[in-house]
């Protein structure tokens, strides 16, 4: 079961189009005036709701929408909306600046990006702001709204992992208004070759990356510690040359170790995830395990 709804858009312009349930979980497509599908969506708006945009629409004419459950055969009430936006392009180490008003509570900048690109983002504002960062298939990949100073959010060393248009969203946290500064940076990753390297965490902060350059054959041990004490529950997922090299994972500990042996030399990646969902640093290192 699905209903159709349909505007008209000239070439350029950018949409926002939303779809809200407390009945089913619900499932967006738009659908270009050649009849090819542009984008769909499930769950971007988080809770099971749909989230297209902010999309800029390359061709003009009609263009339809397509609001259904996921899988097609839910039924019950639903509220779609269609919004315009301002789509701003930033470049990396530039500063923008914009303003948060009552009648446009969030701000949306593009951000073009290879696969592989790591970034550092921050806002500063004299207002309570949150700064998300969308994927160029419109799903959240990191969202922060306190880990900056004063209450000012910041994503740090995020690997975008698709080449295309990212979308930065900052958003007033609590209706506040005000003026903002914007600064997207390119970032080298934590390297734990200079010794160990402490992790912040947080509510919305769950995912960290590091890196290690390593020899083929020798034997290493990574240790995460927590640095107070309080337990924490990391996950592991080592990569090298794309392939997954070692994966891990421990609850509720304050120390976890494991030792593997790189079967050739060059860079590791290591995603470390930390999911207290609370504020935790984390001392990560690698030793000799031999």
């Amino acid at each position: 079961l699905s209903q159709i709804f349909s505007f008209t858009a000239a070439p350029g312009d950018s949409v926002i189009i939303r779809m809200e349930s407390d009945d089913f979980d619900s499932y967006l497509r738009l659908i270009g005036p050649d009849g090819a599908e542009v984008a769909y969506n499930d769950d971007g708006a988080g809770n099971l709701n749909s989230l297209i945009g902010p999309i800029a629409l390359g061709e003009g004419g009609v263009y339809t929408i397509n609001a259904s459950s996921l899988g097609g055969n839910a039924t019950g009430d639903f509220t779609l909306s269609l919004s315009a936006a301002n789509l701003q392009p930033v470049t990396f180490d530039e500063p923008m600046t914009g303003e948060l008003t009552r009648a446009n509570g969030s701000a949306y900048f593009t951000l073009e990006a290879q696969a592989g690109d790591t970034i550092s983002v921050s806002v500063e504002s004299s207002s309570d702001t949150n700064v998300a960062v969308n994927d160029p298939y419109g799903y959240q990949v990191a969202f922060d709204e306190d880990s900056g100073k004063g209450d000012n959010p910041e994503i740090t060393d995020l690997v975008l992992t698709s080449e295309g248009t990212y979308t930065i969203v900052v958003s007033s946290a609590f209706s506040e208004t005000g003026e903002f500064e914007l600064v997207v940076e390119r970032a080298e990753l934590p390297s734990l070759n200079d010794g160990p390297v402490t992790l912040s965490y947080n509510s919305s902060t769950t995912t960290r990356v590091v890196q290690y350059t390593a020899e083929a054959g020798e034997s290493l041990r990574l240790t995460i510690t927590s640095t107070d004490g309080n337990p924490i529950s990391p996950n592991v997922d080592a990569s090298q040359d794309g392939s997954s090299i070692l994966y891990g994972n421990a609850n509720y500990v304050t120390e976890f170790s494991m030792v593997f042996e790189p079967a050739s030399s060059g860079d590791i990646t290591l995603t470390i995830s930390e999911y207290s969902y609370d504020n935790r640093q984390l001392e990560v290192r690698i030793s000799s395990a031999e």
